[in-house]
């Protein structure tokens, strides 16, 4: 099972908004990241995590059109099976936006006795390479790869 929420941000002050649609000519950074400084993930990108991070998205703009958009981040495990599809709408109010979706890995019931043991105890469909797609307005903006290693 996995979890997903998404954020946006620009500098510190994070704030949800909604405004009229548009589509953008869009070519963002994307990086991963598991660190974070008051709920803001940090600008420095990873490649590998663990079964135990918090694992975000991040998705940064510059001079996105100032009106409302729509992100999506579709992320899939490495079977290819899609484990979130987080949808969230934005307002770009600055030059350079930032917005994030996160994810979380959970054990299944009854896993955890097993973790002492084994790290890995009912994590094994989520160890490997795992693949995200990021949409903003409904065109593909983005794909990256990204490694679970318990």
């Amino acid at each position: 099972m996995a979890a997903a929420f998404a954020c946006i941000c620009s500098g510190l002050a994070c704030r949800v908004a909604i405004g009229p649609a548009a589509a953008a000519a869009l070519s963002p950074r994307i990086y991963f990241t598991a660190t974070e400084s008051n709920g803001v993930p940090d600008d420095v990108g990873s490649v590998d995590f663990s079964c135990s991070d918090k694992i975000y998205t991040v998705v940064e703009f510059q001079d996105l059109s100032r009106e409302r958009h729509e992100i999506e981040v579709i992320w899939r495990d490495p079977n290819g099976k899609t484990r979130e599809h987080t949808r969230y709408p934005f307002v770009a109010i600055h030059e350079t936006q930032r917005v994030w979706a996160w994810l979380r890995l959970h054990r299944p019931t009854g896993a955890n006795v097993l973790s002492v043991i084994d790290s890995a105890a009912g994590m094994q469909e989520f160890i490997g390479e795992w693949s995200v797609k990021v949409i903003v307005d409904d065109r593909l903006v983005g794909k990256d790869r990204f490694n679970v290693l318990c």
